[in-house]
């Protein structure tokens, strides 16, 4: 099952009972092993999020398949480095530092063991892998995305930045932004010609 809590709302309090890591890249370069890549799962994660192909000749080496740039272990992605961290140690709550393109990862390690993370923003999940995604701190279970849908205004008004009367400019896009606007306006002739 994947839970995750996500932003700040009452956090400390799912938190302080876990092992909670806010650093993954740190983390992973010091606990690093090479036998981890002989795993096909993180293989597929290394091709799918870096374009990885391993190579090994003395000790490991990540050689980019689009690039052909040769990297050490210090040099992948952290979303790779978070994926990786979340399949080895599945007690541990991982800091989401990964983007969207890694959430089919996300859904299949919480289908092989009960993983929570910590998520700052909210991630598209398509429920190919899983059954539901449990938003702890809110108290909400989701089993779709129209639920997260729910879930998600209720997230956006929780986290609303209030600005001081003083800080908000009401002026026209065009007299905040004159350089952005008139971009605008030259593809809106191009697209009417």
């Amino acid at each position: 099952m994947l839970t995750i809590i996500l932003g700040d709302k009452n956090s400390e309090e799912f938190l302080k009972s876990s092992k909670y890591v806010d650093y993954n890249d740190g983390l992973f370069d010091e606990e690093y092993q090479e036998e981890w890549f002989a795993d096909e799962f993180i293989k597929q994660i290394l091709k799918e999020i870096d374009h990885i192909d391993l190579k090994k000749s003395t000790g490991i080496c990540f050689k980019n398949s689009i690039t052909g740039d040769v990297h050490s272990h210090k040099e992948l992605s952290t979303s790779c480095k978070t994926l990786i961290l979340m399949y080895k140690y599945p007690n541990v709550v991982f800091q989401a530092r990964f983007g969207d393109n890694c959430n089919d990862f996300v859904e299949q390690i919480a289908v092989k063991s009960n993983i929570t993370i910590k998520a700052d923003y909210f991630h598209l999940y398509k429920f190919k892998f899983i059954k539901e995604i449990n938003y702890i701190n809110y108290g909400v279970i989701a089993r779709n995305r129209q639920e997260m849908q729910k879930l998600f205004s209720q997230f956006i008004e929780d986290n609303r930045l209030e600005l001081p009367e003083s800080e908000v400019d009401n002026r026209p896009l065009q007299e905040r932004h004159p350089d952005f606007y008139r971009r605008i306006k030259e593809l809106e002739a191009k697209q009417n010609k």
